[in-house]
């Protein structure tokens, strides 16, 4: 059985860029969310040891979500111009460290991620999706868990989520989870959920009843204004659970590259970090070609 470890780039390198402060390299381009987006990648390397990674990025265009509710996302804020400015970076780096990066236009990071995790389930294969976004919670199973990163300035924790841990910390099956966020809505997207029906409600509703639809065949069973909101909420959810829904079909040409630690020593990488101006990065990985480090 092989393990695949799939990392959301955009997810990452956006809380890396707000936990870190501004850092410059020696070209005057912004750093510091390369610098954190690969201080947690390397971390999790040496945690899970997977054996293929993979890093998908959303496409800045309009996706098959936004075909189907033009607002999707419409009141989200600019990403900041010294962001924006280090994805090239990054993918270059990532890209002379033979760590294949994947986008699909009309489709979000989250479907590549969902995509890769399908394929690695049919190969039998564990798939560990790196990301600091909850939606990813919906495509836990057996063979599929979630790596959640949460940044906070100066530090980052992380939680390994399987079918076990959902059920313990949110009382749902990742099914159940898709109803969830149909349900409430997502303030993020701009995807209005039920009136009334926050987080915390939608929770225990879809505990209670499974699912969306279970829900209206209990309308007599809930308080008369949740039983408004509902009413006022059947032609609305079915097209909520779609946007909120991951797709795992994405045509994107994912290979199962063979990755060892060892590729990282390469000098290529050492100068290009050291070019790039992320010299604490460079001394790690230096330590580890002197101490000869080797997983497998």
């Amino acid at each position: 059985m092989g393990k695949t470890m799939v990392i959301d780039g955009n997810s990452i390198m956006n809380r890396a860029y707000y936990a870190i402060p501004i850092l410059t390299g020696s070209s005057g381009t912004p750093i510091n969310a390369v610098m954190g987006f690969l201080n947690i990648m390397l971390k999790n390397l040496e945690e899970y040891e997977p054996d293929c990674v993979a890093v998908a990025f959303d496409v800045h265009a309009p996706t098959f979500r936004h075909k189907k509710y033009a607002e999707y996302k419409g009141e989200r804020r600019p990403t900041p111009t010294d962001l924006i400015a280090q994805f090239p970076v990054i993918k270059h780096i990532l890209g002379v460290m033979g760590i294949q990066t994947l986008e699909a236009e009309g489709y979000e990071a989250d479907d590549i991620i969902g995509t890769i995790a399908g394929i690695s389930a049919e190969n039998g294969d564990e798939c560990l999706c790196l990301t600091g976004d909850r939606d990813c919670l919906q495509l836990i199973d057996k063979l599929t868990k979630v790596v959640l990163i949460i940044t906070k300035p100066g530090s980052n924790s992380e939680t390994l989520i399987g079918e076990k841990e959902l059920m313990e910390q949110y009382g749902v099956t990742p099914q159940e989870y898709i109803e969830v966020k149909a349900l409430m809505g997502d303030k993020s997207d701009n995807i209005p959920g039920a009136q009334g029906i926050g987080e915390k409600t939608a929770f225990d509703l879809i505990k209670q009843y499974h699912s969306i639809e279970g829900i209206y065949a209990n309308l007599g069973a809930l308080k008369p204004k949740q039983r408004e909101n509902m009413e006022e909420f059947r032609d609305k959810w079915e097209e909520n659970k779609f946007l909120v829904t991951i797709n795992k079909k994405t045509p994107i040409n994912f290979e199962h590259r063979p990755f060892k630690y060892e590729q990282l020593r390469e000098m290529a990488i050492l100068e290009e970090l050291n070019r790039t101006g992320l010299v604490s990065l460079r001394k790690r990985l230096s330590r580890a070609v002197e101490d000869q480090i080797s997983w497998f």
